[in-house]
């Protein structure tokens, strides 16, 4: 009986994960930066024929590695060059990453009802929904960390699982270069606070790291092999170390921006957070209850604030950056759940209303950002969309400039073709015939170009054919 209720729960939380994920998946434009970015990028490659240089408008790119536009590639064969196949694959592994967290507090706890509840609460927070439904390399390197740790976990017991933590740090690199490590000091935490170090001397922990290496090194030593230093110079040199030490981006987030949003957008997370820390010290005076779980919230707690400190130091900071915390949240969740259900043995009814009522409020949150998507959206991407697609259809090989504008990837995937940026206060003057994107409200103010024909006209963005005056 214990193996079907597991069964069932982990059905309903795939169930329940796919309608948060997957249902109006490609209703949005690709956003500006990184999924237009990404979607011009795997369209070369299929143009190509080639999936192992990647290139972007005729350039090397070496951004990123390649495992993700494999999936995607494979996506796109099944469902059409569209926005839902292109998002397709982070989707499925933030269903995965849901799993691993229900997984890893069913191995720790034996409780089922507890695991449940962090794989509900992983679904429900806002930003990694919204990591989840963007073409992104967040998510599935996020599953790729979750998974190491279960294979860590459950090969504490069943040696031969060991294997799975370097195949899923091999499989990690390949999503996204060197965070992909970032599951190694996640164990090594887990390690320290469950006293715990015998899988070091274990020949599958290190043949599975071998095998790690032989599924990660291929592709880099042919890029390498193809294109020498200054393969590594960008791709470590300049998008890791680089975004590291210098705000690359010139990004404006800030560690009280992404606060402040978290405050704003995902409630209850930081009072849950608070709250688990407080707890803490009364879990650790129940041990005789409570077994290894006070050691374990507290590798959870531990996990988070590592995960915080380590992108909260980047010179280059961007919200995206902080989807690997979110699953140790829900882990931490689950974990105090279960503490205080075995404390307060007399009140479980309060705890279960408790827990109720973060649930609820969470939902509030998580089904706001899915109905009326707020996290990583560009409000003038439909605008970009549109513009993009009259200019594929109706260009001819004309100039594309934009003006007071600081954004150019989604027009540049949906038109098929580069766009310059205009300043009026240089000598550069744009050709005619050419044409010409602008905020609408400019074009409101600016008397001389409305002379011009305007093919679109949209809330955010206005776009202007500049031609002779026959007059």
């Amino acid at each position: 009986m214990a193996k079907n209720k597991q069964y069932c729960l982990l059905l309903c939380l795939i169930l329940i994960a796919s309608l948060f994920y997957l249902i109006n998946l490609g209703q949005r434009p690709l956003e500006d930066y990184d999924e237009a970015t990404y979607a011009a990028v795997l369209k070369s490659s299929f143009e190509r024929g080639d999936f192992l240089i990647f290139q972007y408008f005729g350039n090397n790119w070496f951004e990123k590695p390649p495992l993700y536009f494999w999936f995607a590639a494979a996506s796109v064969k099944v469902f059409g060059f569209n926005e839902f196949a292109l998002r397709f694959p982070s989707a499925v592994f933030g269903i995965i990453s849901v799993l691993a967290v229900y997984l890893i507090l069913a191995e720790l706890l034996k409780d089922h009802p507890s695991a449940f509840l962090g794989g509900i609460m992983l679904i429900l927070i806002p930003f990694f929904t919204a990591a989840t439904r963007n073409m992104r390399m967040d998510t599935p390197v996020t599953a790729c960390i979750l998974a190491a740790l279960y294979f860590y976990l459950i090969g504490l017991k069943k040696e031969k699982f060991l294997l799975g933590v370097g195949l899923s740090i091999g499989l990690g690199i390949l999503f996204k270069s060197i965070i992909g490590f970032l599951a190694v000091p996640i164990i090594l935490i887990w390690a320290a606070l469950t006293k715990n170090w015998v899988w070091l001397k274990n020949k599958f922990f290190w043949l599975g790291n071998l095998f790690g290496i032989i599924l990660a090194a291929p592709w880099h030593i042919y890029e390498s092999v193809k294109f020498g230093k200054i393969f590594w110079q960008d791709y470590l040199g300049y998008h890791v170390f680089g975004r590291f030490n210098e705000n690359i981006l010139a990004s404006k987030i800030t560690v009280g921006y992404y606060l402040n949003s978290l405050w704003k957008l995902s409630q209850p997370i930081i009072p849950l957070i608070s709250i688990c820390v407080m707890l803490t010290p009364i879990f650790y005076k129940n041990r005789k209850k409570l077994g290894l779980a006070p050691n374990y919230l507290i590798a959870a707690l531990a996990s988070i604030i590592f995960i915080f400190a380590l992108f909260s130091l980047s010179k280059t900071k961007l919200v995206t950056y902080y989807t690997p915390l979110y699953p140790f949240i829900a882990i931490a969740a689950g974990l105090a759940y279960y503490g205080i259900k075995n404390i307060l043995v007399r009140w479980r009814w309060l705890t279960r209303a408790s827990a109720a009522v973060v649930i609820i409020t969470l939902a509030y949150y998580g089904g706001s950002e899915f109905f009326y998507p707020q996290i990583y959206v560009t409000r003038a991407a439909p605008d970009e969309k549109a513009i993009g697609l009259y200019l594929a259809e109706n260009n001819n090989g004309q100039e594309v400039n934009i003006f007071n504008w600081n954004h150019h990837n989604t027009i540049r995937y949906y038109s098929g073709g580069l766009t310059e940026s205009l300043q009026f206060n240089t000598s550069r003057q744009p050709q005619v015939p050419s044409w010409m994107i602008l905020p609408t409200e400019v074009l409101n103010l600016n008397e001389p170009l409305k002379k011009f024909p305007v093919p679109y006209s949209g809330e955010y963005l206005t776009l202007i054919h500049l031609i002779n005056d026959k007059k």
